[in-house]
């Protein structure tokens, strides 16, 4: 089994050194990464990902990468590892693209102390945000046509370590300690289309560090009414502070009569912070219900970046469910998965054109047991962000994305059989 979870974290760290190592090439993305830091992930887990949901409210057997007081209720150490495929549509009034790229989204570790006090050590390294983009936009002038070419790619990831306990019967309390940590790279060319005339290159490249915290609660309502419909019910929240990120970086400007290089130091840029809650509650035997609301505060958000857009606060709303499979031993095959399934709303925290950038998708997935603590997890996704009128670009992603979940018992003391 070790040899197993050794294997798989080599793998990703192969993979992920592989996908920082393409200098030569902008990855491809959605064509909005090119404003802010970025299209952000605030949750990792497909779990929560396959629902449609960022898991503010939901524990369970499985790590939560978003709110740290969700982690409290694993019976095994949980080993997961996850990455997507996506492939990418993009179209406005007069044209239409497509790429697609591969990622390893984040490995997450949780590991259960001790169930009865609530408390559990968790730690992971996964993806904040992703940059990539390539977008031709050509302008007619009095000389002619003028082609610029933007792109970019890059992004920020983040270590973090925490904590949960139980402070009484029914409210848990996490902590979590993050290291953010990235590096974006932005570019602009003006073609002018005339003999004689340089061409307009500038190259930006920025590099981004530092701390943060997160702090959440889950606070089992189950245990506070007397109602069986209600035993399970809970309701999560989390707060994250704002990272004043330390930027450090090298700007070149190429024109007609010169090339210069300017470093770039201390040049402020404040990640602000965001917060959120969710509600879940489990239905009988199989059917679990949960929705969340994530907020996130941009409006003074001061970009470093080539190009400029108006920056406003964001939201995600998401609702979800998950069948589990049914306990009898004699059932069929597909009896024993967990099937899911979700939708998902939000707004962007930027603006194109004084228009409001939003987004509409929906999710599916699936568990499938390997071992009785090993399993693989599969999901699809599909988001539409924008739209191909009022000078706007319409972005449709579809992923599919693949997990790996590991069990080990640790620390926990096994139950003697009588």
């Amino acid at each position: 089994m070790m040899r197993t979870i050794i294997k798989s974290i080599i793998f990703f760290v192969i993979a992920t050194s592989i996908l920082r190592a393409q200098t030569d090439e902008f990855e491809p993305g959605s064509p909005y990464t090119i404003f802010g830091v970025g299209e952000l992930n605030y949750s990792n887990s497909l779990r929560t990902r396959s629902m449609g949901i960022n898991g503010i409210g939901l524990s369970g057997d499985y790590v939560n990468s978003l709110n740290p007081a969700a982690n409290y209720d694993m019976s095994y150490t949980r080993i997961s590892l996850n990455g997507k495929y996506s492939f990418y549509k993009y179209s406005d009034a007069t044209s239409t693209g497509q790429d697609s790229d591969g990622k390893v989204d984040g490995l997450n570790i949780g590991i259960p102390i001790s169930n009865e006090k609530g408390i559990s050590l968790f730690l992971g390294f996964n993806r904040l945000s992703s940059v990539g983009y390539q977008i031709t936009q050509i302008e007619q002038n009095t000389s002619g046509n003028e082609t610029r070419f933007y792109s970019g790619k890059g992004g920020l990831s983040k270590i973090n370590v925490g904590l949960t306990y139980k402070l009484a019967n029914s409210v848990v309390l996490g902590a979590e300690y993050n290291y953010a940590f990235g590096n974006i790279i932005d570019s602009k060319k003006i073609d002018f289309g005339l003999q004689g005339v340089t061409n307009t290159d500038i190259r930006k490249e920025i590099d981004l560090q530092n701390s943060y915290f997160k702090g959440g609660a889950i606070i089992e309502i189950g245990n506070l009414v007397k109602s069986k419909l209600l035993k399970d019910l809970k309701i999560g929240f989390y707060y994250q502070t704002k990272i004043n990120f330390n930027s450090a970086g090298d700007a070149i400007y190429t024109t007609s009569t010169s090339t210069d290089t300017v470093r770039i130091t201390g040049e402020p840029l404040e990640f602000p912070a965001s917060f959120g809650f969710g509600i879940s509650n489990k239905f009988g035997n199989r059917y679990i219900v949960s929705a969340d609301l994530l907020m996130h505060n941009w409006e003074n958000f001061q970009s470093t970046k080539i190009t400029v857009a108006k920056y406003e606060n964001s939201y995600q709303l998401g609702l979800g469910l998950e069948i589990l499979p049914l306990s009898e031993s004699d059932v069929s095959y597909w009896n024993k998965l967990t099937y899911r399934m979700g939708v998902f709303y939000g707004k962007e925290y930027y603006s194109v054109n004084n228009n409001d950038i939003n987004v509409l998708g929906a999710s599916t997935g699936v568990n499938i047991p390997l071992t009785n603590q090993n399993s693989i997890d599969l999901a699809i996704m599909y988001l539409i962000r924008g739209k191909n009128s009022d000078g706007l670009i319409k972005d449709e992603n579809l992923s599919l994305a693949l997990g790996f979940n590991f069990g080990e018992l640790w620390f926990l003391k096994r139950q003697e059989e009588n």
